[in-house]
């Protein structure tokens, strides 16, 4: 069977054809139909929305960021290590290591929304160890030594738990969890590697 929005729309487009060529009476009508084209369209609707709907995500997050930690240096340096998964992933799709479906059209808003959590958490503890009076250097040290290892089991969990739903037989749950683990996964790395590179580099 075909999977994928693009591949139902066109089994939809030759069915279509089909039909015309069939020179059915002008009496009947006829219309293609089916839980296979209705999650297709679906599926096309929020991906089509997708860069308003992560756009918007990620200026909320940002905003609240900024005002929790009262700093917009800080604000921006908390988006980009968790945007970084997000164009990741997008780039993935457009890869085709997975068909778009309406599963795997939502992965980029939940790994923004999970992992913003690990990156205040880093930077709520990198803020209070530079209010201490340390090198930005010396704070990002710190920061690593308090939190890392409660940021690493917790994303690495997270990855893993995901990672269990690609051992599923239902092929849009296996592409879910696959795709999810592997973002989360660079989300990982990013947090770990690139935030405080970032930390260290702008000196925030």
């Amino acid at each position: 069977g075909a999977v994928g929005s693009e591949a139902i729309r066109e089994v939809e487009r030759a069915l279509d054809a089909a039909i015309v060529a069939a020179h059915f009476p002008e009496s009947m009508r006829s219309a293609v139909t089916g839980n296979a084209l209705l999650l297709a369209r679906s599926a096309d609707g929020i991906a089509a929305s997708q860069p308003q709907t992560v756009g918007l995500a990620a200026l909320v997050i940002f905003l609240l960021v900024w005002a929790g930690l009262r700093s917009l240096k800080l604000g921006v340096v908390a988006m980009i290590p968790n945007l970084v998964p997000v164009i990741v992933y997008f780039g993935m799709l457009g890869a085709g290591v997975a068909p778009l479906s309406l599963p795997t059209s939502l992965i980029g808003s939940v790994a923004l929304g999970i992992t913003i959590d690990d990156t205040v958490h880093t930077l709520a503890r990198y803020r209070d160890e530079r209010r201490l009076g340390l090198t930005p250097e010396e704070a990002v040290q710190q920061t690593a030594r308090h939190v890392g290892r409660a940021v690493l089991i917790t994303a690495a969990m997270l990855a893993l738990g995901f990672a269990v739903m690609g051992l599923s037989d239902f092929a849009k749950v296996q592409e879910f969890g696959w795709l999810s683990a592997a973002t989360l996964t660079v989300c990982l790395l990013t947090d770990l590697m690139l935030l405080g590179a970032l930390l260290v580099r702008t000196r925030a």
